[in-house]
């Protein structure tokens, strides 16, 4: 059924459970109507949508939209892209400077934080990730908010593709322009901090080797190279023991 509706700030009492529903405008197909436990004795609404027909902006209040991509369902996190790629780009700046901090190299970071919350059914960004020329995978918003390659610039880098456990320069200079990060949650603070720490040291060549076995794999990437993110649930390791994944730190991060 195919209709238009309005919902206005106001309260359904039910058997003593308190339904609240904020504003929001929707144009689309609803398949199902969930009902799940919140916090405070209070009943959480998600809606399954048509993802062809919703809007991206469907309800920017809510923590959480569950809906369909591909025909899959995942839950929606509406996770602000430039706000991580700020966070990604402070921590590069808090290890001074050491390892190189390139648009494409943030790009390929914040895919495996998009990939990793794939990998539980949850799809971090509203930003499509693509197959990217054997090189791993892009995002355009990335390229296009930077007018230069790289971050910043040093003449030299420490990328050694090894873990970065040194402590954070918590008191280093952000530039303003990587400063809000404002509503970021700490769970999302952890995912990407967890990741830069893996694979920070990496150069933008390394992480596209590291993502090539996942992103070639069949049924990732669309004729349009667009990353079909509900696939990778599925995925396991053993998926890969044809390819010569041995030392791909990426693979055993997201699936063992």
């Amino acid at each position: 059924m195919h209709i238009r509706f309005l919902l206005n700030k106001y309260n359904f009492f039910f058997t003593e459970v308190i339904f609240q529903l904020t504003n929001f405008d929707f144009d689309g197909i609803i398949d199902t109507l969930i009902f799940s436990a919140s916090k405070a004795g209070k009943i959480r609404i998600s809606m399954e949508v048509n993802a062809d027909n919703c809007e991206k902006s469907i309800n920017p209040h809510r923590d959480y939209n569950i809906i369909r991509v591909n025909g899959e369902k995942m839950v929606s996190l509406n996770i602000d892209l430039a706000k991580a790629t700020n966070y990604f780009i402070q921590l590069f700046y808090k290890t001074n400077q050491k390892y190189s901090c390139t648009r494409t190299k943030v790009g390929k970071l914040l895919s495996i934080v998009a990939f990793a919350y794939a990998c539980d059914g949850k799809q971090a960004f509203d930003e499509t990730i693509y197959k990217y020329d054997n090189c791993g995978t892009a995002i355009r918003e990335i390229m296009l908010r930077f007018n230069d390659r790289e971050i910043y610039s040093q003449c030299k880098y420490r990328d050694d593709a090894k873990k970065i456990s040194e402590k954070l320069n918590e008191k280093v200079k952000i530039p303003d322009e990587y400063k809000d990060i404002t509503d970021l949650d700490d769970d999302i603070k952890q995912k990407i901090e967890t990741t830069f720490r893996e694979f920070g040291a990496y150069t933008p060549a390394m992480l596209g080797e590291c993502l090539n076995p996942l992103v070639n794999y069949n049924g990732i990437a669309n004729d349009k190279n667009e990353i079909n993110l509900s696939k990778l649930e599925s995925l396991n390791y053993s998926d890969f023991s044809d390819c010569d994944i041995s030392d791909n730190t990426l693979i055993k991060f997201l699936l063992q």
